[in-house]
């Protein structure tokens, strides 16, 4: 069977004949292994990966109606679904899991780097930035999302921006993590 695969934005969309027409699926790029995100039957290869397209289309458009603005740091933050699947899809584990985890237990209270180091076994607030910058692109990846702009480099994005927002108290760096995504790890306001 001849399988036609076609690239649109950060999806791969594959469709083939099958015994009663044709069946299409959606998967994402960004992430090898992700799995079908969309799946559609219809006369024709072409005529499904229209479909997915439109699918899609739809699905990214409902998304970003719903995302919330960081006004602060310039921002539309992903639904709570759309961290849902990033994280289903991602699976982020060891000490990625251990920093999410600590930073969804703080609450509004947030963690500062180095206690996000801490919570993962690291030796310093460095390796933390370095390793929760790298989770927060590859959610932005996986959703399609620009990252933040970084308020204290111009003309810089900052990673982490995806995963929390900047505590409001003045003169400590605090990282409030994203309700949306402490409601999609399962934690509740």
């Amino acid at each position: 069977m001849k399988v036609v695969e076609v690239e649109y934005g950060r999806y791969l969309l594959k469709a083939g004949v099958q015994k009663n027409g044709a069946l299409g699926r959606a998967f994402i790029r960004a992430k090898q292994g992700a799995g079908i995100l969309c799946e559609v039957k219809a006369k024709t290869p072409d005529l499904a990966i229209e479909a997915l397209k439109q699918a899609l289309d739809e699905t990214d458009r409902a998304a970003r109606k719903n995302r919330r603005r960081d006004e602060k740091l310039e921002f539309d933050v992903p639904t709570v679904a759309e961290y849902q699947l990033a994280l289903s899809k991602i699976s982020p584990d060891g000490s990625y899991r251990s920093m999410l985890e600590a930073h969804a237990r703080a609450g509004r209270e947030g963690l500062t780097a180095g206690q996000l180091a801490e919570a993962a076994g690291y030796a310093n607030f460095n390796a933390a930035n370095l390793h929760y910058g790298k989770l927060g692109r590859e959610v932005a990846d996986f959703l399609g999302v620009a990252l933040p702009a970084s308020t204290a480099r111009p003309g810089e994005d900052v990673a982490t921006g995806v995963l929390a927002g900047i505590g409001p108290e003045e003169g400590i760096f605090v990282w409030v993590m994203r309700p949306e995504l402490r409601a999609a790890l399962g934690y509740p306001e």
